[in-house]
Parts: structure tokens; sequence; C-alpha cells
């Protein structure tokens, strides 16, 4: 996979962010959202498992992006505690 170094390399990746993503005018994550971010997660998780760091902060983060549904259940829970 090669590096995403722009808002235009990501959206040719992950498509554009549903307008709701940027507006913020919802209380929940639509069936829209829900799918990019389902989507999103997979480059970052790839990203922490090529990190070589054996420190305690990179296996926290190793494990966080192992664990089906974890970071889902992250994301939805940040979305939702820290949406203004």
């Amino acid at each position: 996979m090669s590096d995403v170094d722009s808002i235009a390399g990501l959206e040719a990746i992950m498509g554009k962010a549903p307008p709701a993503v940027n507006l913020k005018v919802i209380d929940h994550v639509d069936a829209t959202a829900r799918r990019w971010l389902e989507a999103s997660p997979l480059m970052f998780a790839e990203h922490v498992r090529l990190n070589k760091d054996k420190g305690l902060g990179a296996r926290i983060a190793g494990a966080f992006v192992s664990m089906p549904g974890l970071m889902q259940r992250g994301l939805e829970k940040d979305y939702k505690d820290n949406l203004y």
C-alpha cells in the first residue's frame, strides 16, 4: 500500500466523506458514514501493524487494532461523546 499524502489521495482510496461528516449535523452514525468509517480503520490498523516499536504504547495500539470490533466501538463512542 502506498503512502497517502493528501486529501485527494485519501479520497481516491476511501471515496468522499458524506456531507454530514463535515457538517456534523446528526447525533448518530448513519449507514453511509458507517460504511466509510468501517473501511477507514483498515488503513490505520495496517499502519499500526507496521510499527517496529515494542514499547507499551505500541503494544496497546497493536492490541486495540487487532481485536475484532473494538476499533469500531471506540469510533462510535468517540463520535457520540465528542460530537460538537
